[in-house]
């Protein structure tokens, strides 16, 4: 067997590993220990056995996914080799940029020119660890289309890029994933002759990192339901669950967020308007709400409509998406006819 694929074991030392991968190296096959169970695979062990995650860890600095794992093997690709390996990609029901980013593009149902681009920011998936590539393109609220303008647009933008995904930030391997994404919603909405101020990027949870990084990033509207934009609550509580440690990511979300930030309030970024463009939906009740305040509220009060639920049934943070939709709906719209939103705190429920 070539250097085009390599394999090697969970537990193999990550020196040795990392010695056999070449430029050439387009797959890797991790063996797994016979008696894991039918669902075990690298990612899971990784949660569990310290070797495993330093191998998954240097695997995915290096640029590999893992795809499939089959007879207690994890397969990993390369990057660059996804658009050849992952079938929806090849058959064309998802389209790929030159830059690598996977996305659907869905017109208006109505069938009428689309005058308004309405974008999709993935969640986690909903099975975080499982090893197929749908883990980085969850296909958050698929009805959403039809609680829209007649007139828009739908892109969805899959979040390539980490374990659990980038959180459509840059990583260690992937340097140009802000930009890369920035280039991809600026040609379809060239494409499809969408004024800016028509665009609205939208995003729960991890999604909502993705909507309100590029949103703030490109002076997009947005609306963004309780965005992770800090990575201590998911590595101290959950020890790492996210997979954002290790050097995977060349800065944390909360270093990321503060940079752009600190552009957004000194000018460096355009923003157009005396109102908010950018709608932050989030719960006092979520564990990321601290991390809400301390990071965006701070700075950003007068310029980001904030609408903090008290919903009772809101216990955590996956709780804050489907109680708070409605909430979402409204805004949605708002943003895409250019309704007027004052910044400031608002609370609901």
């Amino acid at each position: 067997m070539s250097d085009a694929v390599i394999k090697m074991s969970y537990n193999s030392p990550w020196e040795t590993v990392a010695n056999q991968i070449t430029d050439n190296t387009k797959f890797v096959h991790v063996a797994l220990e016979e008696g894991h169970g039918e669902d075990m695979n690298l990612i899971r062990l990784a949660r569990k056995i310290p070797a495993a995650k330093t191998n998954l860890v240097g695997l995915t600095k290096h640029g590999f996914h893992s795809y499939l794992t089959k007879d207690n093997v994890t397969r990993l690709v390369k990057y660059d080799v996804v658009r050849d390996l992952w079938s929806k990609v090849k058959d064309g029901e998802y389209s790929i940029t030159e830059d690598g980013v996977v996305y659907t593009y869905t017109p208006p149902a109505s069938g009428v020119y689309p005058q308004r681009l309405f974008v999709v920011f993935s969640a986690i998936h909903e099975d975080m660890y499982t090893t197929s590539l749908m883990r980085h393109f969850m296909q958050n609220f698929p009805s959403v289309q039809k609680y829209l303008p007649s007139d828009t647009a739908v892109l969805r933008i899959a979040d390539l890029g980490g374990v659990a995904g980038s959180f459509y930030l840059n990583s260690t391997y992937l340097q140009d994933n802000v930009s890369a994404i920035q280039r991809l919603l600026a040609s379809v909405a060239k494409l499809h002759e969408i004024g800016h101020d028509s665009v609205v990027l939208y995003g729960v949870s991890k999604g909502g990192t993705g909507a309100l990084y590029h949103a703030l990033k490109g002076g997009y509207r947005c609306v963004a339901v309780d965005p992770v934009v800090s990575d201590a609550y998911y590595e101290e509580r959950y020890r790492d669950s996210h997979f954002t440690s290790g050097g995977i990511f060349p800065s944390s979300k909360q270093n990321a967020f503060r940079e752009l930030i600190r552009s957004v309030v000194d000018g460096a970024v355009s923003v157009p308007g005396a109102y908010s463009r950018w709608s932050v939906i989030t719960s006092e009740r979520s564990p990321q709400f601290v991390y809400i305040s301390d990071i965006l509220v701070g700075p950003l009060l007068d310029r980001i409509s904030f609408f903090n639920s008290r919903n009772t049934q809101i216990k955590d943070h996956p709780d804050v998406g489907p109680r708070t939709v409605n909430t979402a709906t409204m805004l949605m719209n708002m943003h895409l006819y250019g309704v007027p939103l004052r910044s400031g705190m608002n609370r609901i429920d």
